[in-house]
């Protein structure tokens, strides 16, 4: 990794919380598209307190274990790469610049002048279904009803006769933004209604949402509607997108059930215009009206950190097909039933082993080597499933029958064992056999001789 490579960084003692709000302000990012990782637990708890939006997630304290750890943090996956993510890095340089050049300019005005900024909205083509799919998953902040969309169901839904989809584009003196912005909508008789307005946070503040919507009062117009009809659904994390619409149609807004309607005559809508004063003026305003929700309501809610124990447990624990198996077959086991016999844990090495099979084959947490194997819930076919894998284990011939006679681990490891004496003294017998077949008829008579001397002495 190189310095070039690094868009942004804040290096000091400033607590962790402080530095990924900056970084946050510094490339117009939601603090949800950050991912902390740190193998302090006391940075981590700082984090989460004070960023709970913040994916967080704490290395493991062995060093050796660091590179499997990272390589199975689902976070960090991705299925599918867009045009707009692989230039992803260079695109928040661009912010950055923006940012840098913004703090310089007198006037937030002047700053938005010095861009010279372009914004083209134009009608889907297939090529951007893919975006627009991506910008409907991830789009949080300037989203008016945060619904979710697969590329199937976009493709689906502009190929209906009703619906129509528009998408933004926009560039200016430092670079190309892509494509930032969907609107899907339905014309009917009196009005236009909007499916999806969303608009990327990097675009956002530039007066590129009043284009968006001016453009929807433009088409209402020239089809001789009355409305352009926006409906807003709050998600916990688009209130800028409600800012936006309380602040050019407060006295519009109608509260239906949990959401708002927003009903725009179409010669106002058609004539939205950007005001970069009045922006900051009510964005400085709702820092107070519309203060963030309380730190400890979001941890009550625990969305994200939720993530963060579930993604970490996957890093650490789940690894591999066999880890997953491991939980998977240990969630199936349900604890020892009551019995008369007191449990007695294995005593030897086939009382382990046959414990095991038990426990496997009847889905219990533990099992004594004196316990019932039918009292325990077996049956027939569960029966012959572990004598099955009795035999495997320890190169046996076992039937059914021998369960029945003897139905407990100890009773079974007796059998197992005897078996095993009896087979050794089978293979003794054979090996005599096998060394009498080698004599001569002269050795055998040899040895037949001195046998009768013994007896006569």
């Amino acid at each position: 990794l190189k310095r070039d490579q690094i868009v942004a960084w804040r290096i000091n003692w400033d607590a962790k919380s402080d530095n990924l709000k900056a970084l946050s302000a510094e490339l117009q990012l939601g603090l949800d598209s950050f991912i902390f990782i740190d193998d302090d637990p006391v940075s981590c708890g700082e984090v989460q307190a004070n960023c709970p939006e913040v994916l967080t997630l704490q290395l493991p304290q062995e060093a050796s274990r660091i590179p499997e750890f990272l390589k199975h943090v689902w976070a960090f996956d991705r299925l599918k790469i867009t045009g707009e993510d692989a230039k992803r890095t260079t695109l928040y340089k661009q912010n950055v610049a923006r940012e840098r050049v913004r703090r310089e300019s007198l006037s937030f005005d002047g700053f938005l002048a010095s861009l010279g900024l372009k914004i083209r909205i134009a009608e889907l083509q297939p090529s951007h279904i893919e975006r627009v799919s991506q910008l409907t998953q991830r789009t949080n902040q300037f989203n008016f009803t945060t619904v979710r969309r697969s590329e199937g169901e976009i493709q689906t839904l502009c190929q209906a006769s009703e619906s129509e989809c528009l998408v933004v584009t926009v560039s200016d003196r430092f670079g190309d933004y892509g494509l930032v912005g969907v609107v899907i909508f339905r014309a009917g008789s009196e009005s236009i209604n909007v499916d999806t307005f969303l608009l990327s946070c990097r675009a956002l503040g530039r007066g590129v949402e009043h284009q968006m919507l001016a453009r929807l009062g433009e088409i209402a117009k020239k089809r001789g509607l009355d409305h352009v009809d926006v409906t807003f659904v709050d998600s916990g994390k688009n209130r800028p997108a409600l800012d936006f619409l309380e602040g050019i149609g407060a006295n519009l807004k109608r509260a239906i059930e949990a959401r708002y309607f927003f009903r725009f005559p179409v010669e106002f809508a058609a004539t939205v215009r950007y005001n970069p004063e009045a922006a900051e003026t009510a964005a400085a305003g709702n820092s107070s009206e519309h203060p963030a929700p309380a730190i400890s309501s979001i941890i009550r809610d625990g969305g994200t950190q939720t993530r963060s124990a579930l993604l970490s447990r996957i890093a650490t624990q789940l690894y591999s097909a066999e880890k997953v198996l491991e939980v998977l077959e240990s969630q199936k086991q349900r604890a020892r039933p009551e019995l008369a016999e007191a449990y007695t844990a294995p005593r030897t090495p086939i009382e382990e082993t046959l414990a095991g099979i038990w426990t496997q084959t009847l889905g219990i947490d533990k099992v004594g080597v004196h316990d019932n194997f039918f009292q325990l819930g077996g049956h027939s076919l569960l029966g012959t499933l572990l004598i099955s894998r009795v035999c495997d284990a320890f190169q046996t011939n076992l039937s059914l029958r021998n369960l029945f006679e003897a139905p407990t681990v100890a009773g079974l490891a007796q059998v197992i064992k005897q078996g095993q004496v009896e087979q050794a003294s089978a293979q003794e017998i054979a090996a005599a056999l096998s060394e009498l077949d080698a004599l001569s008829d002269e050795e055998v008579m040899a040895l037949l001789a001195s046998e009768e001397d013994v007896r006569t002495e």
